[in-house]
Parts: structure tokens; sequence; C-alpha cells
């Protein structure tokens, strides 16, 4: 009500006759403007690619937008609780009301650290700012004692300058834009600009920063108040038409010489296209029941366990209220009483239904309503009814976190919203009539904002600590998945080649030592002191017999193909292929599966693959191949860029290559590279390369009457490795 009867919040008001819309349209324009501000840009700087600046700026501005929809959510809150409160004294009315006296102070000492530690980095880049890239300008043959001493001066003389600026303003909205007008009218245009490409002398750049700048103080002095435009606005727009007019009419060298290296950005901007489809994929052929039986348990005693614990933590949240609460919500209580127990129990003699029930698309259903029945919906509606007294919170918390070990961060995050939504229009609207009937009220207003931060802190903290745990699991899991895979894979395989042999097999204990002592000694270590070590050390051990176990199936598996594929009278299983689209995939896979977490930044992928080739091959052995080559990048390639190109040379024949920036094969072994067991003099270590996997890659190409190739790059950094491939007949199986 307080909000409808407020004139600021009327949609007639978005009229451009009305003086504070345009306010706010302006103030839009100046908050849209990346300001880049010195202590920004040079964090920006810092980056080790362009990858890691996207991801930067993705994450720090989904922060910013929800640390700034919080604020403005308490804003609305604390309007609606008293609408007489005054602007300038939120902050301490919310302090004052709304935390107990340590809460109080550790607030306030982190506020003064946060305001201190900002004001600290803006001010020394400022001062650096006007040493180094204004004062030098003019003073060609300033010394670096000089420099710096006039970088104290201006540290100090901003110091002193911020303070006063600073008590003489009210309100912290204008004192950001009164501290906007130093910058962005004067250093912001010039900046952005060079980033987009274009470049100008300091002749310019100095004419349009004072351009700026004298048009702010001319604008403040004589036209804001009268206007009720900020003076940011007119001052940016000074900057850009003095910078493109000096630019232009005294003939200064540059001009727009664009990005110098687009790949990285085309690169960006692919993924982007691809992540777009994949999600329009993935809603176009969304299916309900395919969503909730991967979503379901896998063994079968989860359902009872989990059946036995809805029954305890709903009824102790029930009989643990007050007696007067159980009177006065006795119709509700008793609904949620009947159909927690009912659902419960299913769930706990799920052992014992008979085969008809047990149908997955009937229990994955079944599971995932139930669950969100009980864990969230019933359970925050006792928690509202109850008042957010402290033990229906405490169960509550507990089933978010039962519910949040059960589902993915994302499902669970979409339930607790949802759920919690729902039952607050449910106790609204349900819960408000019976207390009416008993001539008792409620207080909309106050639950709502109970609801609004507790969603608030539950949200945060699944995003903060639960979603990074679960995507390493989830990782883990796939991790898990591919090695099984290829070793059913290897089973398959194994039954009908076990007669095939080959000369290369006397070298297969070499090369299975190093994996099998990796597994077998951590093993024996770890089986012996789990308990003595910390779960970092755990860690460490199961990755390094993970690493060792992915090293020997790879092995294998390269062993089987290289000796089926030698074997004679060999026949291909060719069938039609998108090979644009299973390049895609593999490299997905093999940058999830391969790339350190320590050298994710370090490695650049780029694409150059034509879309929609296609084309006639055996798939799982083309498969091989990507892989293996993609691997070996990734492998010797720890910092740089590795780009993987497909094009189509003529209808039946493509082009399949891999660069990478890595340490290279010299020129005279790069015929020998593609032998059985030959690895690269650059690549020998004691852990080794196994020195198959080209062999494999050279064995399928020619069996599929193509040629492959390694060559060294320009300049001797890092290797290329090629291959064509032609169609093959899909009657036949024999090259075209």
């Amino acid at each position: 009500m307080v909000l409808a009867k407020d004139k600021n919040f009327h949609f007639t008001n978005m009229e451009f006759t009305n003086p504070q819309f345009l306010e706010m349209i302006q103030l839009s324009l100046i908050f849209v403007i990346p300001a880049l501000h010195p202590s920004i840009f040079q964090r920006i700087s810092m980056a080790k690619n362009v990858r890691q600046i996207k991801n930067s700026f993705v994450l720090s501005s989904v922060s910013a937008m929800l640390m700034v929809l919080v604020t403005c959510w308490v804003g609305i809150l604390m309007l609606v609780v008293d609408p007489s409160l005054k602007p300038e004294g939120l902050w301490f009315h919310i302090i004052d009301q709304y935390t107990s006296p340590g809460i109080r102070g550790l607030i306030i000492i982190g506020v003064t650290a946060m305001i201190m530690s900002t004001a600290d980095s803006y001010i020394n880049s400022s001062s650096i700012l006007a040493s180094h890239d204004i004062y030098a300008v003019f003073c060609q043959k300033i010394t670096k004692k000089t420099e710096l001493l006039f970088s104290k001066g201006m540290s100090f003389f901003i110091g002193i300058l911020s303070i006063i600026l600073a008590m003489t303003t009210t309100d912290m909205l204008s004192l950001m834009l009164l501290a906007n007008n130093f910058y962005i009218p004067v250093v912001t245009v010039p900046l952005l600009f060079t980033i987009y490409g274009f470049r100008s002398s300091t002749k310019s750049v100095l004419m349009a920063m004072g351009a700026g700048s004298i048009t702010v103080i001319i604008w403040r002095i004589f036209f804001m108040d009268s206007t009720g435009i900020d003076s940011i606005v007119p001052g940016t727009l000074a900057n850009v038409l003095f910078l493109f007019g000096t630019h232009y009419l005294l003939g200064q060298p540059g001009g727009w010489i664009g990005i110098k290296d687009r790949k990285v950005l085309d690169e960006l901007k692919k993924e982007r296209k691809r992540t777009y489809y994949n999600i329009y994929y993935t809603i176009k052929n969304f299916s309900f029941i395919t969503f909730c039986h991967k979503n379901s348990p896998k063994q079968e005693a989860t359902y009872p366990v989990c059946g036995l614990f809805y029954i305890i933590s709903t009824f102790s949240s029930m009989y643990s209220m007050s007696h007067e609460l159980q009177q006065q919500y006795a119709e509700v209580l008793e609904v949620i009483y009947h159909s927690v127990l009912f659902v419960a129990s299913c769930f706990l003699t799920y052992p014992i239904w008979p085969a008809t029930f047990k149908q997955e698309k009937f229990i994955s259903v079944f599971w995932i309503l139930g669950t969100f029945y009980i864990l969230v919906f019933s359970s925050s509606l006792l928690m509202m009814i109850s008042n957010f007294e402290q033990l229906q919170l405490m169960i509550f918390m507990v089933d978010l976190i039962i519910i949040a070990t059960l589902l993915r961060w994302h499902i669970t995050l979409f339930m607790i919203i949802s759920g919690v939504c729902i039952s607050f229009e449910v106790y609204q609207y349900v819960c408000a009539h019976i207390c009416i009937a008993n001539g008792s009220t409620i207080h909309p207003e106050s639950l709502q904002s109970k609801v609004i931060y507790f969603l608030l802190l539950t949200s945060s903290v699944l995003l903060i600590f639960l979603k990074p745990k679960e995507e390493k699991y989830l990782l883990t899991e796939e991790q898990n998945l591919h090695l099984t895979k290829n070793v059913m894979d290897i089973k398959r395989e194994l039954s009908k080649v076990m007669e095939i042999r080959n000369e290369f097999l006397r070298n297969l204990q070499h090369e299975t030592v190093t994996p099998i002592t990796g597994i077998t000694s951590m093993g024996q270590v770890l089986h012996k002191n789990y308990d003595k070590f910390n779960e970092q050390q755990r860690r460490m051990a199961v990755a390094e017999i993970s690493k060792s176990s992915e090293r020997l199936n790879s092995l294998i598996t390269n062993l089987v193909d290289l000796s089926k594929l030698s074997s004679m009278g060999y026949q291909l299983n060719p069938e039609q292929v998108n090979i644009s689209k299973l390049i895609y995939e593999r490299i997905d896979k093999c940058k999830k599966l391969y790339v350190e977490y320590k050298n994710e930044d370090l490695q650049e992928f780029i694409t150059d693959i034509e879309d929609n080739v296609n084309i006639n091959c055996d798939q799982y052995y083309i498969t091989q191949t990507i892989d293996n080559i993609i691997i070996n990048a990734i492998q010797y390639c720890k910092s740089g860029r590795i780009t993987i190109q497909l094009k189509k040379m003529t209808d039946l024949e493509i082009e399949f290559a891999v660069c990478d920036e890595g340490i290279g094969i010299p020129k005279e072994e790069l015929y020998d590279i593609f032998g059985t067991f030959v690895v690269s003099s650059r690549t020998k270590t004691p852990a080794g390369g196994r020195g198959i996997g080209l062999a494999v890659c050279k064995k399928v190409i020619e069996t599929h009457g193509g040629r492959i190739w390694a060559e060294q790059n320009i300049g001797g950094k890092g290797t290329t490795v090629r291959f064509t491939l032609s169609s093959v007949s899909l009657e036949t199986g024999v090259i075209k």
C-alpha cells in the first residue's frame, strides 16, 4: 500500500515533461558509460589474456548487479517500514535498528576498511596518472626521482581535495557524480576510443581533455542548476567533439587502425554463439521426464533413507511450535501432516513397491515433486507460520543442505526461490483468513522483508560454496564416466583382437611400468595413511591415481586400435558424420578432461572451423584421432595459443590442423614422430610420452586413404599437425 500511494512509483510519471524522469534518464546514461577508473584499468592490464578479462568482466558485472539489486531492495523495504525516514539517515537507521552491538562494530570496521582501501587505490592511481601521463609530457627531461616526488605531492593534494569535496556533499549520489566529473569527461573518452582501435596524437588528446575539463567547470557554474543535467554529460560530449575535431582538422597521425589481432575476439564470439545455440537447443528439446530421471537417486537405498528423514524433519518442526500456534493453524498443519506422511511413507516403502510403480518415469517425477513439496514448500511454510523461530529456522536450513546434496545447485536454487515464494503466497492468502477469523493480524511487510533477506542469504551461500564444489564433483564424475566408457570399449575390442600380435608388444612392459607403479604405490600409501592425510592430501593422491589410470587406459586404447588397424583385412564402418560438430564436441571434452586448472588461463583455444562439413568416415576412429592430436597439443603447450582448423578442400576431402605454441618438434624428427613408440627428443622425460598416439592417428588416416604430417611453425615455436581425409564409401568401406 505504501508503494501504491507513493507517486515516485507510478508509471504515469514516466513522461518527458517530468523533470524527475529526465534526471533519471541522464543518470542512466552516466552510469552506462564504462568509467574504467585507473584502479580498474590497472587490474585489467594485469590479466593474462582476453579470455580472463572477459571472465572478470562477466563475474564482476553479475556481482555488481546483484549488489545493486539488494541495495535497491533494502531501500524499498525501509521505505515501506518507515515512509518518513530521511535518505541521509537510512544507513544509520539500518545499523541502529537491525544489528546488535557486536555486529554493529564489525560492520563499521568493515565499511571503514573498504573505504580506506578504495580511497588508497584511487589516490595512488590518480597521482601516478598525473605525474607519469600528464606532467611527464610537458617536462620531457623529467627524472625518476622528480616524478616520484611529484607523485607523492599529488597524492597529498588529491587526498586533501577529496576530503574537502566529501565534506561539501550531503549524499552518496552527489559525491559519486562529483568524483566522476574529474574522470569520465577527461580520461574515459580517449581511453575507450583507444581500446576500440582509434589512435591520435598527444596534442589532440590533451586538447580534448582540456575541453572536457573546461566544459565541466562552466556547466556546473552557469547551467547545471537551471537544467538539472549533471556536467558529466556535456563534458563527455565536448571531449568527443574536440578529440575527433582536432585530430582530423589538424591532420594528426593515426585514425581508426582497428584491433590488430581479432582471433581471440572472434573465438569468444563463436563460443558465445555456440553457447546460445546450446541453450536454445536444450530448451527446445526439454523433457520434464528426462530432467527428473537425470536428477533422481541412482541407489535404491536413498529413497527409504530420505523418506525417514522427511518424516523426522517435518514432524519435528510441527510439534516444536507453541500450543497456541498449533491451535491457530490447525487446519493448515493437518493438511501438511497427512500429505507429508503419505509422500514420505511412499519413499520409505520404495524397496517393496510393485515393479509396475518402480518404472523410471513414475518414480523420478514423484521423487522431484515430493522432495520439492516436503523440503522446500512445507518446510518454508512451517517456518513462516512459526514467525521464523530459531528451531524451525534451523530445521529449514538443514532441509536446504539436504536438498543441495541431493540435487544440482541450479535446480536447488530454482526450487528454493520458487518454493519459498509459493509458500509465502499460500501463507498470505490462506493463513491470513485464518488469522482474521481468529481475530489476530499478520504483518506481510515484516514477513516479506524476512523472506527476502533469507532468500538472498541462502542463494548467496549456494552460489559461493555449493556451486564450485558441485562443479568439481560433476567434473570428477564425468572423468570417471569417460574412463569407464574407455574401459568398456577396451573390453569389447580386446575380445575381438586377442589373436593379433605385433612386434612392438615387446615394448609394452616398459611403457606400462610408470602408470602401474603410480597406481599401486600411491594406492598403497593412501590405504596405509588414509586417516593421517588431510583432505587436500587425499585429493592429491586420488588425482595422481586418476592421472596414472588415464595414462594406462589411453595406452591400451591406442595399442588396441593400432593393432587392429595393422591387421590384415580390416573393414571400416563408414557413416555420414558432421565433422564440424564432432570437432567442437571433442574440443570441449578434451579441454574439460585434460586442461589443468593452473593452466586454464594460460592456454587459449582458437577455432577456425567451417560449419556443417559432412564426410563419410569411421566415426569411432576419427574421434580417437582428433582426441589424440588435441591432447598432444594440450600436454605440450602449457602456455600459448592452440589453433584448431577445419576447411573443406573439395566435396569429398577435408583438411584438419592443430597448431600449438608449445615446445615443438625438431625438424629432423617430424617424419619419425608418427612411428610406434617414437617420442620427440624434446618431450622425453622420466614420466615420458607413450609414443603411440600419433602412430594410431597415422594408421587411422592412412586406412581412410588420407595423409597426415607434422610441420614446424614459422619461427620454430610449436608444431602443426595436419591431416587430409577423403570420404569412404558407405556401402563397401573402400576408399573413393
